[in-house]
This record gives structure tokens, sequence and C-alpha cells, in this order.
């Protein structure tokens, strides 16, 4: 088979580097893969790309594309099958660049997310599948249990939730009736978090969504628009909360931390000795430290899928601490039971059962072996090599 894989630019590296990761370890499976990158090709590069490689399909990490005459994409003007994996809400990539006309007969959109397949549906695409395969990437050899110098690590972002309430304060500042209902729906966020201490379990979108048509006057058209404009909004808030709150739990417990993040992150912890602070690092990096360390939290409450912190943790022997991750634990028991998963109101019992792993060496050993054995079945690029075969001969 022979694939191009788009690279281009993002403020996480996450994607550039995945991109390339795939390139390679597709080559070494035997496809023919190629990089294009974006930041060095311009667009009539690009097709003259196309005309000496003539590939089967390309494929892209994220909705990168080159526009042509008549705002055509790269799909439009080649109508080279493409397809497009994305990990982050719909919301932010419709009718948006590679995304640009979701239903185009050469592209299909793939994602991991059960959560997504709502707005989806909502936005009447029909041209989207949900996976269940994440290829994560073993950056060393098993690194055994008293080589492992980090009891317990830290990635992800973290925004002042006060900045973002100033930020909707601001955009919607000219309408305050639709403000005063945003800030009461964040208000309820943060009651529901704080008192009842429960992980949402619901498309944030539809929450939203069901608040302003109970609490405002429209028709659907109009409500679909402010679900749009404040969803950035309040998906940051409740991403932010939930971790804020989280890692407060969790520093509360004395349990040892490093945490890779932002400065903004030591306002929120920075006064348990227990936490050590540093800059954020690359993704190859943080794939090394995660291999260093004896478990590695996630923290996503916008999914209950899947995220690529966790199949990086069982292939480089880590333990997995994350929020409950209600579809993923119900479609990988064996897995889920080799990891530990918390809700709001569980978190000190959950770091007691946590320290009784990784604290143990037989315990540990066991668990991360095991992990590591059933990841190999369905987080490699084997398995991504497989699933994109199908794609080009059942979806195209």
């Amino acid at each position: 088979m022979k694939i191009l894989i788009f690279k281009g630019s993002s403020r996480y590296d996450v994607l550039s580097t995945y991109s390339l990761i795939a390139t390679t370890e597709l080559r070494k499976l035997g496809a023919n893969a190629v990089t294009v990158e974006m930041n060095l090709m311009n667009s009539n590069d690009y097709l003259r790309l196309i005309e000496k490689f003539k590939p089967d399909l390309t494929l892209g990490f994220n909705p990168v594309t080159y526009f042509y005459e008549d705002e055509k994409n790269h799909i439009m003007k080649t109508g080279i099958p493409h397809v497009l994996r994305i990990g982050d809400h719909p919301f932010y990539h419709l009718n948006n660049r590679a995304m640009l006309n979701p239903n185009h007969p050469k592209l299909l959109t793939l994602s991991t997310e059960k959560f997504f397949e709502q707005a989806f549906e909502t936005n009447k695409v029909t041209r989207y599948k949900r996976i269940t395969t994440l290829p994560g990437l073993n950056v060393s050899k098993q690194v055994k249990f008293n080589d492992k110098t980090i009891p317990l690590c830290y990635f992800g972002t973290y925004h002042s939730v006060d900045q973002i309430i100033l930020d909707m304060q601001n955009q919607f500042k000219e309408n305050p009736i639709i403000l005063k209902v945003l800030m009461d729906f964040c208000g309820d966020l943060n009651y529901l978090l704080i008192n009842n201490k429960k992980y949402i379990q619901n498309p944030i979108e539809l929450l939203l969504e069901q608040y302003i048509r109970d609490s405002l006057k429209l028709d659907g058209e109009s409500i679909d628009k402010v679900v749009k404009l404040a969803f950035v909004h309040v998906d940051l808030f409740h991403r932010n909360l939930t971790r804020k709150l989280a890692l407060i739990e969790i520093a509360e417990s004395g349990v040892e931390m490093y945490t890779f993040s932002a400065p903004e992150l030591q306002n929120v912890l920075g006064h348990y000795p227990n936490v050590r602070f540093f800059n954020p690092v690359s993704y190859l990096e943080s794939l090394h430290i995660i291999s260093q360390s004896k478990a590695n939290i996630n923290i996503t409450p916008m999914f209950t899928s899947l995220h690529e912190r966790i199949p990086n943790s069982f292939l480089n022997n880590s333990i997995l601490f994350s929020n409950k991750m209600v579809d993923f634990m119900e479609s990988n028991k064996e897995l889920s039971e080799g990891s530990v998963f918390f809700d709001q109101d569980t978190i000190s019992d959950s770091v007691n059962h946590l320290n009784s792993i990784i604290n143990n060496e037989n315990i540990f050993n066991d668990l991360t072996e095991q992990n590591y054995i059933l990841a190999q079945k369905k987080f490699t690029f084997k398995q991504e090599l497989t699933m994109l075969e199908q794609c080009l001969k059942n979806d195209f």
C-alpha cells in the first residue's frame, strides 16, 4: 500500500511527531509510506508529488490540507482517498480545512471516541466511522521495577478556570442574556463536580444544548449557533475544572508526583511539597518519561473511550491512573483490571490502591507485563495498517 502522511503545524507537537512516527512504523511493516512535510512543500509541490508517487490513499492525524482554486481542498482537487483521524471534538473541525465537506465521498473521518458519535449525527455527517485501535509506541525495552525513577507523572495542558470565564464574558458581553445562561451552566457544572463529586458521563454539548433550550426561547437553528459559539469556552471550563479538582485531591494524598505542564498549574499545586514542577516536554520525551514512571496520570473528562496516554502507558510498562472512562472500561475489561480508575469522590481510595501496586514489585510486574501483552494485540501500528487496508477496500 502506498500512503502519503500529512505533517503540518500544530501548537501541540504530538500531532507532527506522531505523523513522523507513523511513517516510520508503517514502513517497517512493508507499507510504502512517505511524509508530506507541509511546512516545506506548497500546494503545487504536493500535486507534483501526487503525480510522481501515485498514492493509494492519504492520511492525516488532524484536518490539515492544501487549498486550490475555488476553495477546493486537496481531497476535492485530487480525488485521492483521504483518511482523517481526529482526536478532538468534531465541533473544532467540521466544515473547515480537510473537513470542508465532511461527506465528500473521498474523505473518511475516523475517531475512537464514542462521545463524538452524537455530534456527527447531529450535523448529518455520514462519512464517519468509529474505530477501537490507537497505536502507541514503546520507546525503550521494558524498564524494570527497580529502575523506575519516577513514582507518578502527569502530562497535560492546564488553563486557569478563572481566565476561561473571563474570556467567555468578553466574547458574550454584547449579549448579556446568553452570557447569564452560560455562566449559570458553568456554575452548575462547578456544583456537580465539587458537591456531587461525580464526573459527567454525557457529551458536554448535549447538556449545554438542553440547558439553553430550557432557559431561552430560541428556535433550533439559533440554539445550534449558540452551542457552537459557546462550546470552546464550556469545553475548556469542563476539562480544566475537572483536572484542577482531581490533581488537588491527588496532591493532598501525599503521593510523590512529577508534573509536566504550563506554569499555571504551579499556581494551583505549588504549596504541596510532594509535587514537582517541570516545563512541558516534547511528545517523544514524554514517552521516555512514561517509560521511567511507575504510573501515569490521565485526566480527560471529554473522552470516555480512549486517549493516546492510555496505550502509551501500557506499552511503556507504566500503570494507568485515570478518571473513569466507561466505554474503555466496558470494552477492555482485562486492561481495565490492570489499571486504576477514579471518580472525584474515590480519588483518595484510588491513590491508596495505586500505592499498593507501585510499591509492590511482584504485583507491579504481573500487571504491567499482562497489560503490555494485551496492548500488543490491539494498540500497535500493525493493527493500524490492517485498519487502513480495510478502509481502502470497503469505504472508498
